[in-house]
């Protein structure tokens, strides 16, 4: 979900929970990164091998439609132009780099509005609910059909006119045979816009952090929303677009690994003894991409080598966070800092938390009861050696 989670944000957890329902019952264990967690009901809120009979797996070339819905309760005027340019250029190329080219993402355009038949408060086109989000879907789609054909599209994108019932951009998804079919075409993965894809930090990246659900991420936010917004990022923060998406950060290595854009030879994986890797940006195509160390079925560490603001040409430095399987709704992926925030005015209104999580040298994590000892042993240019020990 995006920009400022509310109630509707649970919706996460419903629409994802549909995952499970094709997944089955039994606790096939699968490995997963050194990992062996049974594979059965984890309700959408998962970090383990991606579940691609329902997800949207991200490999070739994706296409999606983008419709406009307008409404009779429209507060401003806008065109879909300048929609599509705020949301699909940045978007498509966003995918093409994060992938190392393995995705992409094809975004066309319907160029007109299309009427709805109800405001945009009409409790059936609501997204808070699966049925009644399908309805809005529904209307538009039947609409857009007299125009267009469905045939070639994998996700349906639907920004709707900026009005009061349309506040947030939630994800769609249903099992086969639970979609909606339109000249035996059945779509089953959709992002309905609101109005937060409109805000100063929020546009694109938007775009990218729904395409994340669609292809199988959960959220990595709290959903305790009774604190500060900081609270809310306090486990990933900008380091991943499944949590504070404004930056539009890479994500994870191991975010990487589900979309299939990693592979296990892509990672240093020490379940016992010791080992050493050289760690190459995230941002760069090939090498080693992250040291990963399991502590138990369900648990490791992970350290990779980012930089802050995402750019190339910047200072990088080697991010830790902790991956737990068996986390029940939230905290599934806990970055480690390597200090505290400093309550900087600036670096707040920028990273909003956990900005100054990057280790440059010496000992990244000392875990004596998970008997784990990560250090970094040197750098080359803005790759770093590090050492596990178990």
């Amino acid at each position: 979900m995006s920009r400022f989670p509310g109630p509707w944000a649970l919706l996460v957890g419903f629409f994802f929970s549909l995952f499970s329902a094709v997944v089955g019952s039994g606790a096939e264990a699968q490995s997963f990164l050194g990992l062996t967690a049974g594979m059965a009901r984890h309700d959408g809120l998962w970090e383990g091998k991606t579940d691609y009979g329902f997800a949207l797996r991200p490999i070739g070339r994706i296409r999606a439609i983008m419709l406009f819905a307008h409404f009779s309760d429209t507060k401003t005027e806008e065109t879909p132009k300048d929609l599509v340019a705020r949301l699909a250029p940045e978007g498509m190329a966003y995918f093409a780099r994060a992938s190392y080219g393995k995705m992409m993402l094809q975004i066309d355009s319907l160029p007109h509005w299309i009427p709805m038949e109800h405001p945009s408060t009409w409790p059936n086109y609501s997204a808070a609910g699966f049925e009644s989000q399908k309805t809005y879907l529904d209307e538009i789609i039947r609409k857009a059909a007299k125009e267009i054909d469905f045939t070639p599209y994998d996700i349906v994108y639907v920004v709707g006119s900026q009005s009061p019932g349309m506040p947030n951009s939630p994800t769609w998804g249903a099992p086969e045979g639970d979609g909606i079919t339109i000249r035996r075409k059945e779509i089953r993965h959709a992002v309905t816009f609101g109005n937060d894809c409109r805000g100063d930090r929020w546009g694109w990246q938007t775009l990218c952090h729904e395409t994340g659900h669609i292809c199988g991420l959960p959220d990595l936010y709290s959903f305790d929303f009774s604190g500060p917004y900081k609270n809310i990022q306090k486990y990933v923060g900008f380091w991943d677009m499944m949590g504070f998406q404004a930056l539009g950060s890479e994500y994870l290595a191991w975010q990487k690994r589900k979309l299939e854009w990693l592979t296990d030879s892509d990672f240093a994986i020490v379940p016992n003894g010791s080992g050493e890797a050289l760690i190459t940006p995230i941002s760069e195509k090939g090498g080693q991409k992250a040291v990963v160390a399991p502590i138990s079925a369900t648990e490791a560490y992970v350290a990779e080598v980012r930089s802050k603001d995402g750019q190339p040409e910047s200072e990088t430095g080697v991010l830790l966070y902790r991956v737990n399987l068996a986390a029940k709704r939230e905290g599934h992926i806990r970055v480690i800092p390597a200090a505290p925030d400093d309550n900087d005015p600036a670096s707040e209104r920028r990273f909003i938390t956990l900005y100054n999580a990057l280790f440059h040298d010496g000992v990244v994590l000392d875990d004596k009861d998970a008997h784990v000892r990560i250090e970094i042993l040197g750098r080359t240019g803005k790759s770093f050696r590090l050492r596990v020990t178990r």
